[in-house]
């Protein structure tokens, strides 16, 4: 089997067919080669785009096989500080607090 499929590719090649010959691979017309080789390139980026689309759908954020807590948790403790931060700050500024505490309460957020 191997050996008449190793044949073929071999007839094939010394024919000078190579599987790329259908439009709009072929070299004839306008343009000839530049225009082939030109579609041979964006075929190829069509086809790593679609995959890479596939893949970002199915694994993406909020895809169907991503699992839930898989790289969420630097987002939900960001936010987390990020109010703290907003919090203190509001603080500060209404008097609650003076600079001096602001500062350590800022510092010790910030060092978490």
């Amino acid at each position: 089997m191997f050996n008449s499929l190793f044949s073929l590719m071999v007839s094939a090649q010394a024919a000078g067919r190579t599987g790329w010959e259908g439009w709009p691979f072929g070299g004839s017309g306008p343009g000839g080669a530049v225009l082939a080789s030109a579609a041979r390139i964006l075929f190829i980026l069509a086809v790593f785009a679609l995959l890479a689309w596939v893949l970002r759908r199915l694994f993406g954020p909020g895809g169907p096989l991503r699992p839930r807590e898989f790289g969420t948790e630097h987002i939900e403790e960001r936010r987390r500080r990020e109010a703290a931060r907003r919090e203190l700050h509001a603080r500060w500024k209404a008097g609650e607090l003076d600079d001096a505490a602001y500062a350590a309460a800022r510092k010790a957020l910030d060092g978490d």
